[in-house]
């Protein structure tokens, strides 16, 4: 297997890489926590995927130590070549091994490839199980379990080892031996590899003397090719007289191809000037000007702006115009009543007298709606839920404190935790410096030693090693206890969160009572203290609310008789300004003054609309005649003209003839190249009209010919 790019969405450190290895070994230098044993473990998940575990140690859960810390989608992809086949692996891996996904894709047909669930890809590509892999071609940074015997990998090497010690076995070489004798000579007959040689000699002696019988064959053969090498001279000779007669066949060929091509210039020539001649009679058989094109732009420029003009003056004049529209709404409203001066002055009077007689009535009422006894009265807002306020003010001082203190609890908790974790680092850090100094101190010493001590070089290492394998135990044991202690502060640091989000619904719970009170009574409050103390004096203004209420009601009756001599004079006037009033809606009283003088304006505003409607009508027609005469000076211009446009005449006339003038110069260009192609290839014109009168040799009796002396 080959592999041919990687591609790693989020995997541990590495997130969205990409690799494409060379031909040969590959080195990766990176510095340290970069991801290098991320990538190694990455290359064997695709192949092995990630084994289920429940365990809490980082080293031993891969599928926990290599989850994204960053978030996203945890896996990536991987394209191999396997026996001349491109394939692509895609893996995504979850929180269980049952959330994984796997999917194989050939590269050159995009066809998506079936997938054996039953063993994994390694196995059934590589022969060997994951353990093996880790074995024999990547290297883990967990500690390996030496005790499983029954690997893949090890089962194949101890099928070579026995193998090779057979070969090495006496016995087996001489049964070897004897079957090697027995396949050159069989005793009892003519048998073995011997006899079958003697009998490939005697065939090979035969062969031999056929062949001298086919040479005496060639001879003759040799005779035979003399007699045809003469004949194919006389064939050549035939040939120069067909290729005399192919010549002069092409020569008639070239003389034909110049005649139509001369032909088509002609035909080229004919077309352009027929266009050209429909142009011209299009434009009645006269070229225009500029002159008369700068005329006709000037007109139609003319025409352009006196309809434009036209246009705004219909507009004004149209029925669905503002213009009309008024004057349409004015002459309803006014109809044949329009009032006179005298008419206004009495409509004023009458106007007046009933505002005043409206505004007295007023003022007595806004007078006596507030008596001696009612003034003096406070109106209190409603407060719906002050009981259930009432009841939380009182018991936030008791939950404030209680989260206070929890609060308290667990940032202690959370420093200590986080101190411990701290310490277990440090100490997992010096366990294993230890080891490692441990293990080179071992070696170092021990390859001294054994320069001139070899045996007490062996016992220093030995001891040495169990001095490391110590070391190693306790730095396992600190890692599993540090393990440990971060979960726990794990745990605590969600109960922190809970517990701060509890806090926080407390508070703005606190926060909206505040705002609730703000907003009914108006008073800003810091503390549940302040906050009952407001709750005390709305409770108090309430009931005071109330009793001067029940006093109003008794002084309500005594001065509600007094308006009614007012209402009864205000009823006259009104009457009065009725009978009036004939043009739509009645004005209310204190409105009666103003609606008079608008009645004025809209009498003054009808008689201008409708001098301004006459003159409008009058310049419409004159400028009606107008455009009239200056379209006919247009179409006296364009006489001769064939479907002239309706607009951009000039424009159209000036493009035509610049399109006649360049088919003018183009039949000038083409005449003068036909006359010197005629001259350049020897053509006459008599020769371009009737066709060709010597008849052509014949081609495919001249070909038949050939294809016979080829033959």
């Amino acid at each position: 297997m080959k592999i041919l790019s990687l591609y790693v969405e989020n995997f541990g450190t590495l997130h969205q890489f990409s690799l494409t290895p060379e031909d040969g070994k590959n080195t990766l230098l990176r510095p340290n926590g970069w991801g290098k044993s991320s990538l190694a473990v990455f290359i064997k998940a695709m192949l092995y995927g990630l084994p289920a575990s429940t365990r809490r140690s980082l080293i031993e859960n891969e599928r926990k130590r290599y989850t994204p810390w960053q978030g996203g989608t945890f896996g990536g992809s991987m394209d191999v070549e396997l026996s001349e086949r491109r394939v692509r692996v895609e893996r995504t891996f979850g929180a269980k091994e049952s959330e994984d996904t796997l999917s194989l894709t050939d590269l050159d047909s995009g066809v998506e490839l079936p997938i054996d669930h039953t063993v994994t890809l390694g196995e059934a590509w590589f022969g060997v199980d994951a353990a093996a892999y880790e074995r024999s071609t990547y290297i883990s940074q967990r500690p390996m379990d030496e005790s499983d015997g029954n690997l893949s990998i090890h089962a194949k090497l101890n099928r070579l080892a026995d193998a090779t010690d057979d070969i090495a076995g006496y016995d087996h070489a001489m049964e070897l031996l004897e079957k090697q004798r027995k396949y050159y000579a069989v005793s009892g007959g003519r048998r073995g590899a011997i006899a079958d040689d003697e009998e490939a000699l005697a065939r090979l002696e035969t062969q031999m003397e056929d062949c001298r019988a086919h040479m005496v064959a060639a001879k003759a053969e040799e005779a035979r090719l003399e007699r045809l090498l003469s004949d194919l001279q006389a064939c050549k000779e035939d040939g120069a007289s067909l290729l005399a007669k192919e010549q002069e066949l092409l020569r008639r060929g070239e003389q034909q191809a110049k005649v139509q091509v001369l032909r088509r210039m002609v035909a080229q020539y004919d077309q352009t000037e027929a266009e050209m001649t429909g142009l011209m009679r299009s434009l009645g058989g006269r070229l225009p000007t500029e002159q008369t094109i700068e005329t006709l732009r000037l007109l139609e420029q003319e025409i352009t702006a006196t309809a434009s003009l036209e246009q705004q003056v219909s507009l004004r004049c149209a029925p669905t115009q503002p213009l009309a529209n008024e004057l349409g709404e004015l002459a309803a409203l006014l109809g044949d009543a329009i009032p006179d001066e005298a008419g206004l002055n009495q409509l004023r009077e009458v106007a007046e007298s009933a505002k005043a007689a409206h505004w007295q009535l007023q003022a007595q009422t806004s007078k006596d709606a507030s008596p001696k006894g009612e003034k003096g009265g406070e109106e209190l807002p409603s407060f719906p839920d002050a009981r259930r306020l009432r009841h939380f003010l009182a018991q936030y001082p008791v939950q404030k404190a209680q989260a206070d203190k929890r609060t308290a609890e667990l940032e202690r908790g959370y420093r200590e935790g986080l101190k411990r974790v701290e310490q277990l680092q440090d100490s997992c850090k010096k366990r294993k410096a230890a080891l490692l100094i441990a293990l080179t101190a071992t070696l170092v010493v021990s390859g001294v030693v054994s320069i001139f001590q070899p045996i007490a070089g062996f016992a220093v290492l030995v001891l040495g090693f169990a001095v490391t394998g110590v070391c190693l135990s306790r730095w396992r044991k600190a890692e599993a206890h540090c393990g440990d202690e971060q979960a726990e502060l794990q745990e605590l640091i969600a109960q922190r969160d809970a517990h701060r989000q509890e806090a926080a619904q407390l508070q703005e719970q606190w926060l909206g009572a505040c705002a609730r009170i703000r907003e009914v009574l108006g008073v800003a409050v810091s503390d549940a203290e302040a906050a009952l103390s407001a709750m005390d004096d709305y409770e108090a203004k309430r009931a005071r609310a109330e009793a001067h209420q029940r006093e109003r009601e008794a002084t309500r009756e005594q001065w509600r008789a007094q308006l009614s001599a007012l209402q009864e004079q205000a009823e006259r006037e009104g009457a009065r300004l009725c009978q009036l009033w004939v043009w739509g809606e009645i004005p209310s009283p204190e409105n009666a003054p103003i609606a008079v003088e608008r009645l004025a304006q809209r009498a003054a505003r009808y008689a201008q609309l409708r001098q301004e409607w006459a003159d409008a009508e009058q310049q419409r027609r004159q400028l009606g005649e107008k455009l009239q005469e200056l379209q006919q000076q247009r179409e006296a211009q364009l006489a001769g003209c064939e479907q002239p446009p309706q607009s951009g005449a000039a424009g159209w006339l000036q493009e035509r003839g610049e399109q006649i003038r360049r088919l003018q110069k183009s039949c000038e260009q083409q005449r003068a190249e036909i006359v010197a192609y005629a001259q350049e290839n020897d053509l006459s014109a008599q020769q371009l009209s009737q066709q060709d009168e010597q008849p052509p040799l014949d081609g495919e009796r001249l070909r038949q010919a050939r294809e016979e002396l080829e033959a």
